[in-house]
């Protein structure tokens, strides 16, 4: 009997296999059974040949399945239109704009964490980081951007690095 097979230990190889796994259900369970057949295997390139064999059924079995399965119905399409107005909103819509560039109202001269700042469009935006500024700024210019996991970022001239920000108005 061989030694059980610890799990693998670096991020991008544990979550290539929990994507693997998530997977791998209903009509697929074989494939599930082949995954975990393969976490038993100690040598480095049987155990990935092993996973690559296991991908590519579960990769087919997943086109057959699209294939047999009826045609999806197309979402209606985002009436809303890109405007600076929709910018930052919880529910951004898919055509809302790449960034927001506008102008502080007031002068700059540092801030501490959920402070907030108004810009020249009326949009009220709560800073969520802390930081200084060695000289005022004067009313100075601003780029938001969106960022990952539906966060923004906020660039203001005379500053070398973004700032986050959630918009509250």
């Amino acid at each position: 009997m061989s030694p059980p097979m610890s799990l693998p230990q670096s991020p991008l190889k544990i979550s290539a296999l929990a994507l693997l796994l998530s997977l791998a259900t209903g009509t697929q369970a074989q494939t599930e059974a082949d995954l975990l057949r393969c976490l038993n295997i100690t040598e480095d390139g049987p155990r990935l040949a092993c996973f690559d064999q296991a991908a590519r059924a579960l990769r087919d079995a997943r086109a057959a399945t699209r294939a047999t399965a009826p045609a999806a119905t197309p979402a209606p399409a985002a009436t809303a239109t890109a405007s600076p107005d929709n910018f930052g909103q919880p529910a951004r819509p898919a055509a809302a704009p790449a960034e927001l560039k506008s102008q502080l109202t007031r002068d700059f001269s540092g801030w501490n964490r959920n402070d907030r700042v108004t810009l020249a469009n009326g949009q009220v935006w709560q800073l969520l980081d802390e930081g200084t500024v060695i000289a005022p700024l004067k009313q100075p210019q601003v780029v938001i951007k969106p960022g990952l996991m539906s966060g923004f970022f906020m660039t203001i001239d005379g500053l070398s690095f973004p700032v986050r920000v959630k918009r509250i108005q």
